[in-house]
């Protein structure tokens, strides 16, 4: 049986995609009402607009993957960020400049981020992606992070691995490596 989720409608999976983001936002004292989750967000957009946005075949290929396992996806232009990226509670506020944004905005301190290893702020919770590692149609390596709760199933995030490892390079052309955690350094030239 499925239940009610944040949009009114049916949702057979439980927790819900915006639910699960909406309770770990909560547990790190962020306000889900004024902040959303990527997958959250892409899923408004798609009922408002009846279509997905269009950036560029990277972004557009890991939203689909997004949306298909509701697993949160994003992308790092390894040019502009240095290993090693790390996924981190802020221990002191940091500003960054939101991807799209001129103006800075503050990650607070108790939120999860990841920080590159010159600690620049990359994206800031699951809502915000920093315009300085934003991919283009000039990048050349990226580091993809599949982002998952324990509230998701393992098929999932296996799911999202594996039809991003199929669609990247399917549509931008390259090869997929795998990494986890603390080897992204290394499988990043330590750059």
């Amino acid at each position: 049986m499925s239940r009610p989720n944040c949009f009114g409608r049916a949702c057979p999976m439980r927790p819900c995609a915006p639910c699960r983001s909406r309770r770990l936002l909560e547990r790190v004292g962020a306000d889900p009402r004024k902040l959303c989750g990527s997958v959250e967000s892409l899923i408004r957009f798609a009922v408002k607009r009846r279509t997905l946005p269009v950036i560029n075949n990277l972004v557009d290929a890991y939203n689909l993957v997004s949306l298909r396992t509701r697993c949160s996806l994003g992308a790092h232009d390894l040019h502009t960020i240095t290993a090693p990226v790390q996924l981190m509670l802020l221990e002191k506020p940091a500003d960054f400049t939101p991807l799209g944004q001129n103006d800075t905005c503050r990650g607070n301190a108790g939120e999860f981020a990841y920080v590159d290893g010159r600690g620049r702020l990359l994206c800031r919770l699951d809502v915000q992606q920093g315009n300085l590692s934003k991919v283009t149609d000039k990048t050349r390596r990226a580091l993809l992070i599949i982002e998952a709760t324990t509230d998701h199933e393992a098929d999932q995030v296996d799911a999202a691995f594996t039809e991003a490892a199929e669609l990247i390079p399917r549509f931008c052309g390259g090869r997929v490596q795998a990494i986890v955690g603390w080897e992204v350094g290394s499988a990043c030239g330590g750059q």
